[in-house]
């Protein structure tokens, strides 16, 4: 990750993905707080551009 580039802790994506992770483990019975977090926050890093930039197809050039 670029520094200065990280997503802010309130930021509505972050929020969107807290609550659907909570929304889906708890109906797995999976209720640990940490557990939500986690999931939700490695979730943020995948929408960072120059993370998602890194996938290329088989010729090479950035999937976009």
């Amino acid at each position: 990750m670029v520094p200065g580039n990280e997503i802010p802790p309130h930021h509505p994506i972050r929020e969107l993905f807290l609550t659907l992770t909570d929304r889906g483990l708890r109906e797995s019975h999976l209720s640990d707080e940490e557990i939500h977090l986690y999931l939700s926050n490695l979730l943020v890093e995948f929408v960072h551009m120059e993370n998602v930039y890194k996938v290329r197809d088989q010729s090479g050039q950035r999937v976009e």
